[in-house]
């Protein structure tokens, strides 16, 4: 099995210890399938300065391909970030620096690539809209996160996105079950076959387009939860790859109840790391 992030990376910049982590969505994907005993990979765009750099030798150390991923002159994607009783806090980012002005284009290279991977997946802050029709000619499993905010809830957005996507995660952290499930249901509506919402310590919520599931988070004290509900989603990924879930393949009822309590398992294990994924670096201030 082999599955590649596609899109977002960022150093998370703690500005109260003046320490930078690495992370992103798709490189967290990267780096927790590769926790989880998973060949991966990740491709997109770097810049070229310290924050570049950390992220792009910290991925090397631990064993995730880097050969598709591009490199421009110019301010790698960060993020700055505090901590409430363990709680992850965004103060702000720079909306992903260089990679924001140079997205990935991919060309018939990239989609031969791509096409070594049981599973793609990408996020709403990754500017591959516009890529993720080309990946439907692929074997290739495609998921997608549409993170917290509102605006990549929109209706335009989703009949952008949705039909070009086989699987959906959104945080649903502040809202009721019934909203959840409407929009859920407004997803799936739009070509997206499965949906999954992370709750915190609610627990979760997933929608096969025919049944809902629901998942009991284990409670825990965290040390930082920054990166949890990343690892929740990749955790309950590869858990219905290995049993054999794929385009044509629906996982059933038992592979998918066991997924939820493994990925709060291995999400709760990820509240006592600090950063995404460890790997913190002292900076300069300025």
């Amino acid at each position: 099995m082999k599955v590649i992030g596609f899109g977002d990376n960022v150093v998370d910049k703690y500005v109260h210890i003046d320490t930078i982590y690495p992370g992103g969505n798709c490189v967290n994907f990267a780096v927790n399938a590769k926790k989880l005993g998973v060949d991966s990979a990740y491709m997109g765009v770097f810049g070229n300065d310290e924050a570049a750099k950390h992220i792009i030798d910290t991925l090397t150390e631990i064993g995730i391909d880097l050969s598709q991923c591009v490199q421009y002159p110019g301010e790698n994607g960060c993020s700055e970030v505090g901590l409430v009783d363990g709680d992850r806090v965004l103060l702000g980012w720079n909306n992903g620096g260089v990679a924001n002005e140079k997205p990935m284009v991919l060309e018939k290279s990239e989609l031969d690539y791509f096409g070594e991977f049981q599973l793609i997946h990408s996020s709403c802050y990754s500017k591959t809209e516009l890529e993720l029709a080309k990946l439907r000619s692929l074997d290739s499993i495609v998921s997608f996160d549409f993170s917290e905010d509102e605006m990549f809830r929109q209706e335009d957005y989703l009949k952008r996105v949705c039909p070009n996507i086989d699987f959906a995660l959104f945080s649903g952290g502040g809202s009721s079950v019934d909203q959840i499930k409407e929009l859920m249901m407004k997803i799936v509506s739009h070509g997206t076959c499965y949906v999954l919402a992370t709750r915190g310590t609610q627990g979760s919520l997933f929608f096969d387009g025919e049944t809902f599931y629901e998942g009991t988070a284990k409670i825990v004290k965290p040390i930082d939860t920054m990166g949890c509900g990343d690892s929740f989603l990749t955790a309950f990924l590869i858990h219905l790859l290995h049993h054999g879930w794929s385009k044509t393949e629906r996982p059933n009822e038992e592979t998918i109840r066991e997924g939820l309590k493994r990925a709060a398992d291995f999400s709760a294990e990820n509240c006592f790391i600090e950063g995404a994924f460890g790997y913190g670096k002292k900076y300069t201030a300025v």
